[in-house]
């Protein structure tokens, strides 16, 4: 089934408007669209977006998606374009009308503004669904994964990042509106609660944990830093400002790829995973 034809069923009752699919209801955000304008600006020449795309494509090659794939919360549709860009079929899903358009500015050109719980699974499924850095900002998770079991063609894949290392929780987890980061171990058991097979999962980043630590959480567990003050983090530590200092980070973290294409990485500050749809179990 082509992108078009799988809109048109699930997306049933939405209107399109200047290229957008719009759900008939407003759609609840749970992400600030003031942070999403803030990442909007730096995303293109950030140093940790660029190596989360490399990571998410070693894996990909290593379980590659089947049908389309739907890049859920995907905000500015960064990731969707880079899907683009590896020859995969996706469209983006965001709640938040201004990702939507930035998704468009990209060259996004399937683009659904509306929650993942308005769109229609009876007739048509997923062949893939990404959640990258979206599960954190779920209050209720085990109900957004049993979506997601339901929104999947049988043994569909489910592709995961989520933040790491719950002693890592800062100021910065506040301001993002996050309700949790996950160890490997507890993300399989919410993903097994929810009707998944793992089939992969592996942490990255794995230079950035101390300097989390130190720099961020243990301030914050100290009170000396609040969530007031993560108003203003974006250029220095994305290295947006700095060409070389963006260059030499992705050229230090460039083995990581590597790992990710044979094997796993036992340490890091966010997880990378691949679940697939347990056709033997129904959800709890």
């Amino acid at each position: 089934m082509d992108i078009d034809a799988f809109i048109r069923q699930a997306a049933q009752g939405w209107r399109l408007e200047e290229k957008l699919w719009i759900a008939p209801a407003g759609a609840a955000v749970a992400y600030s669209e003031a942070r999403r304008q803030q990442n909007f600006a730096i995303e293109d020449l950030s140093f940790w977006f660029e190596h989360r795309n490399r990571c998410l494509k070693a894996v990909l090659r290593r379980f590659p998606p089947a049908g389309v794939f739907l890049d859920v919360g995907g905000g500015n549709g960064l990731v969707t374009r880079y899907l683009y860009e590896l020859g995969i079929p996706a469209l983006l899903l965001e709640p938040g009308i201004a990702g939507c358009r930035h998704a468009l500015e990209r060259g996004v050109t399937h683009v659904l503004c509306g929650r993942f719980e308005q769109l229609q699974w009876g007739a048509v499924k997923a062949g893939a669904i990404g959640f990258f850095d979206v599960l954190e900002h779920i209050e209720d998770e085990s109900g957004f994964l049993n979506c997601a079991a339901n929104a999947l063609e049988a043994h569909g894949r489910l592709y995961l990042t989520v933040p790491a290392w719950p002693l890592l929780w800062s100021h910065l987890d506040i301001e993002a509106g996050h309700f949790r980061r996950y160890t490997a171990a507890g993300l399989e058991r919410v993903l097994q609660k929810a009707g998944f097979r793992l089939l992969y999962t592996s942490y990255f980043f794995s230079p950035l944990p101390p300097a989390l630590f130190f720099l961020r959480a243990l301030p914050f567990r100290l009170g000396w830093a609040r969530p007031a003050q993560a108003h203003a983090i974006p250029k220095s530590q994305h290295l947006s400002g700095s060409p070389l200092l963006r260059r030499l980070a992705l050229r230090f973290l460039a083995g990581e790829t590597i790992q990710l294409g044979q094997g796993q990485i036992p340490w890091g500050a966010s997880l990378i995973c691949v679940a697939e749809k347990n056709v033997s179990r129904v959800p709890a």
